[in-house]
């Protein structure tokens, strides 16, 4: 792999926005205007999908043709048509079957530098496809894995360096300048839901005249027009909030798991806006080190314990919620904002971090230590 050279590198970012509506994608596209506003990334975001040249790209590859070869027969249309070079290309994508977005910009060959794939989720059951093998993997230098496990499994597939950088969020956007203030939204519960905790929840506003914000759209997964906008709102929303719900991703979802526990987008998004968090901790080893406090996650049995009791218990203990809120705010400025994040994926691949990131990671410092000093 070729290190980035330039202090402040000129990078490209390849993005699913243009045709990936659901709102549960607006946390990489929160990462991608990330790199845009604080790094000066260019965006790239085909408006479509070359099905039709992914199925050409897939038949080379049938046939025993290497991925350059593949990619010219697919004649992938091109997306971004600058003339300019760049020195890092990150395609940003919710799963391995959007990786051939790379060869949408034209003359990507010659113009991208580094190409990192960052794959925001992976399961391992993906990986044991047929057609995985014939993604088109051997382009990228590097891979990294939001969430699902699949990161040594793709190393071995792929044959490319690959790591695992957590998902994050803005912590500009949701870490309340008080996390401890009165918030009048008593619990929410939006998004993918476990029924018999909705309901509980439901049982526990009408008993109590309580306010429970929840979808009510039929439709699902939720589409949205401006990630940015519903971003923000979901924040302004959250920060409100006294209590949320969140489990291992896809609980429900065991064959596209693999049974793989895993910690979902929620944990990061309810923790930094100070949420108190009723559910279950994912059972993977770094959950701890990311989040590292014995109330990081209230748990409790779905199946056998009424949400209602677990959170009429809570209410009885308001120092407990405001030292949750707290500390949460505070691991967030210190662990998770997209800041973090970029600095692991730069030490990944064996290249400076930009000066801008890191004063921007000391700044954070700085406000978590104000809210919560270091012990």
């Amino acid at each position: 792999m070729t290190p980035v050279s330039p202090a402040t590198p000129r990078i490209l970012v390849v993005s699913m926005r243009g045709h990936r509506f659901q709102a549960a994608n607006t946390i990489q596209y929160e990462f991608e205007d990330f790199l845009c506003r604080h790094l000066g990334a260019t965006l790239c975001a085909p408006v479509a999908e070359p099905s039709m040249s992914r199925r050409r790209w897939r038949l080379a590859r049938y046939l025993g043709a290497s991925d350059v070869t593949a990619s010219r027969f697919a004649r992938v249309p091109a997306a971004h048509a600058s003339a300019d070079r760049y020195d890092l290309t990150i395609v940003v994508a919710d799963n391995p079957y959007q990786l051939h977005a790379l060869a949408q910009v034209d003359g990507w060959q010659h113009r991208t530098g580094t190409r990192v794939g960052y794959i925001t989720e992976l399961w391992p059951p993906m990986l044991a496809s047929w057609r995985m093998r014939r993604e088109p993997l051997s382009l990228y230098d590097a891979f990294l894995i939001g969430s699902g496990g699949g990161h040594d499994e793709l190393a071995r597939v792929s044959g490319r360096p690959t790591g695992f950088i957590p998902l994050a969020v803005d912590t500009d956007r949701f870490v309340p300048s008080d996390p401890a203030a009165e918030r009048p939204i008593d619990a929410i519960y939006v998004g993918r839901r476990l029924p018999v905790v909705h309901a509980g929840a439901m049982g526990w506003a009408t008993r109590h005249d309580r306010l429970y914000f929840h979808d009510t759209a039929r439709s699902q997964p939720l589409q949205v027009d401006d990630p940015a906008a519903h971003r923000r709102l979901y924040a302004s929303l959250l920060k409100r909030a006294r209590y949320s719900f969140a489990f291992p991703a896809k609980l429900d979802k065991r064959q596209e798991t693999g049974g793989v526990s895993e910690i979902g987008a929620r944990y990061y998004e309810l923790s930094a806006a100070g949420v108190t968090i009723l559910g279950r901790r994912p059972d993977v080893a770094h959950f701890d080190t990311l989040f590292g406090h014995t109330d990081a996650v209230i748990d409790f049995d779905p199946d056998r314990d009424d949400p209602g009791s677990v959170l009429d218990a809570l209410e009885r203990e308001p120092a407990r919620r405001t030292a949750i809120a707290v500390h949460g705010a505070a691991n967030a400025l210190r662990q998770h904002d997209w800041s973090h994040r970029i600095a692991a994926m730069f030490a990944f691949i064996g290249t400076p971090v930009p000066e801008a990131v890191e004063a921007r990671i000391a700044a954070l410092a700085h406000r978590a230590d104000a809210l919560s000093p270091p012990a």
